[in-house]
C-alpha cells in the first residue's frame, strides 16, 4: 500500500494595497474590544444573594455608573418567590411598621365553592397592596395580667407584576395582631417592643421595661413626613385606654363591685351592611345586616361580653364595666384602624385621623370619664389614694402630657408642632409590600487569577476564530482582486491601441486635406492653402476633440 505524500501550504504575499496596515490596526482594535467583552461575559460568577426588592435593576460590577438604567441587565425572572405560610410573622415596608400580620388564606374559590380547593403555600413576589379592608377589630382584655390583645381580619387585593411561571393570588386574607400591656412582666406591648428594638437604652440609664414611660425621643425635630407622628398619637390613645381601664378597676375594687376577669369586644371598623341592626334581629335570622353609619355608631359594637373562670361557662352581654369609658375605647379603636390603613398603603386623607386634622377633630371625642373619676381617687383614703401627678401626668417615648392625650391632640392646631409632634401626617406615597427577602442571582467579580485566566482564554479563542475566518476569506478576496487588476490592465491596453489607431487616421486625413492631388485643366479654381489659419485650426480642433473623447471614455472604465 502506497502512503500518500505530505503537503505543505505555499505562502504568497497579498497584493492588496494597505492590507498589512489595515490588518494590524483592526487586530489591535478587535483585541481591545474582545478584552472588554470577555470581562463582562466571563469575568463574573453568578452567586445567590438576599435582596429586599426583586425588581431592582442592580448595576453589575463591571458596568460604569454613568450608564443609563434601561441598558442594565434585568434578572427579575430568576428571583425566587417567597412562600407565605401560617406560621410567619409578617411586617410591611412602611415606616409605621408597628403591626404584625399572619397569612390566613388566599381567596381563590368563588362563592359557595369547594372549600378544599385552597392555595397553600402562596407564592409572593413583592406584590403591592392595592386595596385593603379592615372590616372588624377584636379586643380581648385580660384584667388579672392587665394585658390587651387586638386582632383584625384584613382583606387585601394584590397588585404588581403577576406574569410568572407560578400563580400569584388576586387577594389575601391577613390577621393583624397588636398587643397592649400595662405590665410588661406578664405580657408584651407592641409599642414598647418596637421602641426597645430600635433604641439602645443602656446609655440613658433605663431598663427596657421603662422605655415606653420615659420621653427618650424629645430631641427629635417635628416633621410632618415622619411616621413618629402616627406612632406617638397611637401610643397616646393607648395610654388613655390603659389609664381608663385601671381607673375603673381601682374604683370597683375600692367599692367592692364585681367585675369579670376577661372582656371581649368585636367592633366593626369598615363600611357596609354588616353592623348590628336591632330592628331586624331574630334569634335564628341574620344578626349583622345593618348599615354601618359613622365611626361612633354604637351599633358598630357587634359583640361585647365579660366572662370569668369562677363564674362557670356563662357570660354577661353588654357588660357595665366597659360602658363608662366607651368613648376612650372607641378613640383607640379608630386610631388603631387608621394606623393599620396607613401601614397597608391606604393614604386616603378624607377619612383618616392622621392625615386630616379636621376629620380628627370631628370623630375623636374627649371622654369626661377621667375628669369625673379624678376626685374619687385623688381624695380617697389609703391605700386607694393616688397623687395628682400620678393620675394626670403621663409620658410616652415621644413627650409628656398633663391631662388626657385626647385633649392634648385636639388642642393642637393644623401644621403647628407640639414639641416633636405635628398633625396632619403627610407621608410619601409609596407602594406597601411585605418586608421580605428574596433569593436572587447576582454577578460577582471573580478572583483576580481566575478573572485573568478566563479573559485570556476567551480572548485568544475568539481571536483565533476570527483569524481563521480571515485566512479563509482573504485568499478569495485576493483572487478576485487579481482578476480585477488583469481585467483593468487588458482594458487599458485595448483602449491605448484604439487611441493610437484613431490618431494615425486623423493625421492621414489632415495630410490629405492639406495636400490634395492635381485636379486637371481646371486649375483656375482656388485651391486651399496649407497655411490657411482657419482651415488648419478647424482640423486641429477636431483632432483634439476626438482625443479628449477617447481619453474620457478610458478613465470611466478604469474607475469601474
Amino acid at each position: 500500500m502506497k502512503l500518500p505524500q505530505l503537503e505543505h501550504p505555499v505562502q504568497k504575499k497579498y497584493t492588496i494595497p494597505y492590507l498589512p496596515e489595515t490588518f494590524y490596526i483592526v487586530s489591535f482594535l478587535v483585541i481591545c474590544i474582545l478584552l472588554v467583552l470577555n470581562v463582562a461575559l466571563v469575568g463574573s460568577d453568578v452567586v445567590t444573594t438576599l435582596v429586599s426588592n426583586p425588581y431592582v435593576n442592580d448595576r453589575p460590577w463591571w458596568m460604569p455608573s454613568f450608564w443609563p438604567d434601561y441598558i442594565r441587565p434585568r434578572s427579575v425572572n430568576d428571583c425566587q418567590p417567597v412562600s407565605l405560610v401560617d406560621t410567619q410573622a409578617l411586617h410591611t415596608n412602611s415606616s409605621v411598621s408597628l403591626f404584625t400580620y399572619a397569612f390566613r388564606r388566599a381567596n381563590v374559590a368563588i362563592e359557595d365553592g369547594d372549600p378544599t380547593k385552597q392555595m397553600r403555600p402562596v407564592p409572593y413576589m413583592a406584590n403591592s397592596f392595592e386595596q385593603c379592608e379592615v372590616r372588624t377589630i377584636m379586643w380581648a382584655l385580660d384584667l388579672p395580667s392587665r394585658n390587651m390583645k387586638f386582632e383584625s381580619n384584613i382583606f387585601c387585593k394584590l397588585g404588581g407584576q403577576k406574569q410568572f411561571t407560578f400563580i400569584v393570588p388576586e387577594n389575601l386574607t391577613l390577621q393583624m395582631t397588636h398587643h397592649v400591656s400595662a405590665n410588661y412582666d406578664l405580657g408584651r406591648d407592641s409599642t414598647s417592643d418596637y421602641v426597645s428594638y430600635n433604641t439602645f437604652s443602656a446609655q440613658r440609664g433605663i431598663g427596657l421595661n421603662l422605655v415606653a414611660t420615659v420621653p427618650i425621643f424629645q430631641g427629635l425635630p417635628a416633621d410632618s413626613a415622619s411616621a413618629n407622628n402616627v406612632l406617638a398619637v397611637l401610643d397616646g390613645f393607648r395610654s388613655d385606654l390603659i389609664a381608663a381601664v385601671l381607673t375603673e378597676v381601682k374604683l370597683r375594687q375600692m367599692n367592692n363591685i364585681f367585675f369579670h376577669s376577661t372582656y371581649i369586644v368585636e367592633w366593626a371598623a369598615g363600611l357596609g351592611k354588616f353592623c348590628f341592626d336591632p330592628s331586624d334581629w331574630t334569634l335564628n335570622g341574620p344578626r349583622y345586616n345593618g348599615e354601618c353609619l359613622g365611626v361612633r355608631d354604637p351599633y358598630r359594637t357587634l359583640r361585647a361580653y365579660g366572662t370569668s373562670e369562677d363564674r362557670g361557662p356563662g357570660f354577661d352581654l353588654y357588660p357595665e364595666f366597659l360602658a363608662p369609658f366607651a368613648v376612650t375605647s372607641t378613640n383607640f379603636l379608630i386610631a388603631l384602624r387608621d394606623a393599620i390603613r396607613i401601614d397597608l398603603g391606604d393614604i386616603d386623607a378624607s377619612s383618616n385621623i392622621y392625615l386630616n386634622k379636621t376629620y380628627f377633630d370631628e370623630v375623636i371625642e374627649v371622654d369626661p370619664y377621667r375628669e369625673a373619676m379624678a376626685p374619687l381617687l385623688i381624695n380617697a383614703d389609703l391605700p386607694w389614694r393616688v397623687s395628682y401627678d400620678h393620675y394626670w401626668v403621663d409620658c410616652t417615648p415621644w413627650t409628656c402630657s398633663n391631662g388626657t392625650w385626647t385633649e392634648t391632640f385636639k388642642a393642637m392646631s393644623t401644621d403647628t408642632p407640639r414639641e416633636n409632634l405635628i398633625l396632619p401626617y403627610r407621608p410619601t406615597p409609596t407602594a406597601s409590600v411585605f418586608n421580605l427577602s428574596y433569593l436572587c442571582p447576582k454577578l460577582q467579580r471573580k478572583p483576580i487569577a481566575s478573572l485573568l485566566m478566563s479573559v485570556f482564554v476567551s480572548t485568544v479563542t475568539m481571536y483565533n476564530f476570527l483569524y481563521a475566518l480571515f485566512g479563509f476569506v482573504m485568499p478569495k478576496v485576493e483572487a478576485l482582486y487579481q482578476r480585477r487588476r488583469a481585467y483593468i490592465r487588458d482594458k487599458a491596453a485595448i483602449d491605448s491601441e484604439s487611441q493610437r489607431e484613431t490618431s494615425t487616421l486623423f493625421e492621414k486625413l489632415e495630410d490629405d486635406l492639406c495636400n490634395p492631388p492635381y485636379l486637371g485643366p481646371r486649375g483656375d479654381l482656388p485651391r486651399p492653402k496649407s497655411w490657411h489659419p482657419g482651415f488648419a485650426f478647424t482640423f486641429r480642433g477636431m483632432i483634439r476633440q476626438n482625443e479628449a473623447r477617447t481619453t474620457s471614455k478610458s478613465a470611466m472604465r478604469y474607475s469601474v
